[in-house]
């Protein structure tokens, strides 16, 4: 689960998707 790994870091689920999702974007920007 590519959200635990993010949120690992972070005390709040909700901060961790929301840096998981702008590292998908950011990743496809990337690309």
């Amino acid at each position: 689960m590519a959200v635990k790994r993010i949120d690992s870091g972070f005390t709040e689920p909700t901060e961790g998707v929301y840096l998981f999702r702008c590292n998908q974007r950011a990743e496809r920007e990337d690309k």
